[in-house]
């Protein structure tokens, strides 16, 4: 990463790379075009990170390449293991053992992630490549913002139905994914890595500057609550950024700005959200009505209490209270809209143990402060996508099967290895590199 166009020799990569890069950048691409099989989505990513990982394996076996160990390895198979133990006591065997697949695969995506990421030329080929996935979702999000104003709605596959809030002459986006909340946690993972691609100098500041407007519009029109971790995570960026120029004071303000901004999303997310129009704003505050949300933190607490141990089963649906939306629409939810209470819930506390260390080997080295050079940089935009994306955004959605994420913790993991002399020596295969 010292140079900012890397030379042809770099753009010679195996084929498993070839497909890996290639994911990545189409990531975010999940509807219009979908295929459905056996009442499960069939995405594009899903099947190029399949092959690129049968293509890993069999260079392993076949032409040496080496296996790295990272900080994810044991907790990674030690949540894997919570989750093999609550599919075989699960209360629906056959759903879990569906759910059981996914959480393999969405390891076995991070620890595919950090044993790619070991050359200037990878790092530099998997940062194009979700520079572009996030242009092509900043592009679609906002050119559904703009068809919705210009009266063009049917066909209008950017946007996301309204949820819990109430309808109105506005659009609720979601981009190429599949819902809002998704599309809000991808772009808020993107603007950081923009924001490193042009401070690194791999970006022109001009090009940067649209693209972030771009990314500004469709993030706020998901109206999803990880706006709040998107501001987060900009206030921690201009934190390290201060910090490293000796402006304390700015980044004191930077990182005052970005809590209070975090806590006031988690707030609204307490009360029904046409409240404040029934009983006004004294009403809001002393008598507030609980959300759909907190009727289902609630339920999965219930669920926890009753299943402590090892939960009712990875896949499980854990029905909230069926409640009606401002629109009047009928909705029954099946899942905690949280992470931590979610993995609980179906996997039990000895699942959340597992899950909440493997965070902390990711959180324990975290390094929120700003160098130079482009390593650093990449590192501190994945550092602080690591804490507002999956740490902050968990609290409010259900996040532990979203691929983009476990892609992010992959990459955090190759770049101790990379940045900070962390002990990384292969467990198998020979000196050779790809």
């Amino acid at each position: 990463m010292k140079s900012v166009k890397p030379s042809a020799a770099s753009r010679k990569y195996a084929l498993h790379a070839w497909l890996f890069f290639f994911a990545i950048a189409l990531m975010p691409v999940m509807q219009p075009v979908v295929l459905e099989l056996h009442e499960h989505t069939v995405i594009a990513a899903d099947c190029l990170f399949v092959l690129s990982g049968i293509a890993w394996l069999y260079a392993i076996f076949a032409r040496g390449t080496k296996v790295y160990g990272s900080v994810l390895q044991w907790p990674a198979c030690a949540y894997l293991t919570a989750c093999i133990a609550a599919t075989i006591f699960s209360r629906e065997p056959l759903t879990s053992v569906s759910s059981l697949a996914i959480d393999f695969y969405v390891v076995g995506l991070a620890f595919l992630t950090a044993n790619l990421l070991r050359s200037e030329a990878a790092w530099n080929a998997f940062s194009r490549a979700w520079l572009a996935g996030t242009a092509i979702t900043a592009l679609a999000g906002t050119a559904g913002v703009a068809l919705f104003y210009f009266g063009i709605r049917n066909g209008n596959f950017a946007l996301s139905g309204y949820g819990s809030l109430p309808a109105g002459p506005y659009p609720r986006i979601r981009g190429l994914f599949l819902n809002a909340n998704m599309a809000c946690n991808y772009l808020s993972v993107g603007l950081l890595l923009v924001l490193a691609a042009m401070r690194a100098g791999w970006l022109n500041r001009k090009m940067a500057v649209a693209l972030l407007a771009l990314i500004t519009i469709a993030l706020w029109f998901t109206l999803s609550p990880g706006i709040g971790g998107a501001a987060l995570g900009v206030a921690l960026w201009l934190r390290a950024r201060s910090k490293s120029a000796g402006r304390t004071l700015r980044a004191r303000w930077a990182n005052g700005t970005g809590i209070f901004i975090a806590a006031f999303f988690l707030w609204a997310l307490l009360p029904l959200p046409n409240q404040l129009e029934a009983t006004g704003i004294r009403g809001l505050i002393l008598h507030p009505h609980p959300s759909s949300r907190v009727e289902c933190w609630a339920t999965a607490i219930h669920t926890i209490h009753a299943h402590p141990v090892i939960g009712i089963g990875p896949g499980v649906n854990n029905p909230c209270p069926a409640f009606v939306t401002p629109n009047g629409e009928f909705i029954e939810l099946g899942e905690a809209h949280n992470t931590y209470l979610n993995v609980a819930a179906l996997k039990g506390i000895v699942g959340l143990a597992a899950l909440l260390w493997l965070f902390w080997s990711l959180a324990a080295r975290l390094r929120l402060s700003a160098g130079h050079d482009a390593a650093s940089l990449m590192t501190l935009a994945l550092s602080i996508a690591f804490v507002e994306g999956v740490l902050y955004q968990g609290l409010s959605s259900s996040f532990e099967h979203t691929r983009h994420l476990w892609v992010v913790m992959g990459a955090l993991a190759a770049s101790y290895d990379r940045n900070f002399n962390t002990a990384s020596r292969p467990i198998s295969g020979s000196a050779r590199t790809d």
